[in-house]
């Protein structure tokens, strides 16, 4: 599998508050020291208080991670209605796994030091 297929997947499950798209996962790789079924699962209850909070759905922009996976692919979701950041998450593969993980870093304002991203 490759990491575009993961991103695609990630991303979509995201905007389309479903979690089919992540079936085509890799049913014997390692995403951030969980199991495909276990990612779902998470991925799952998270879009269920997504669902909750913004009814009327999320897009996503691509951006690097500078941080953690410094290079890395992140996504930052924002909702549809209002444009309001709500949260970012990172994609990235090493050597023995996948990472699908939450940022925990906040966007600093435009015309800030453009840090952290």
């Amino acid at each position: 599998m490759q990491l575009v297929d993961i991103e695609v997947a990630v991303i979509n499950t995201f905007i389309h508050y479903d979690t089919n798209h992540l079936e085509s996962l890799d049913s014997g790789a390692m995403y951030s020291y969980n199991y495909k079924d276990e990612l779902i699962a998470e991925l799952k209850r998270k879009i269920e208080k997504l669902k909750k909070d913004y009814p009327t759905g999320l897009y996503a922009k691509e951006s690097l991670c500078m941080f953690c996976f410094p290079g890395a692919n992140a996504f930052s979701f924002y909702a549809k209605s209002t444009d309001k950041y709500v949260m970012r998450y990172v994609i990235a593969e090493d050597e023995d796994q996948y990472w699908v993980q939450p940022c925990s870093n906040n966007p600093v304002l435009d015309g800030a030091d453009d840090m952290p991203f």
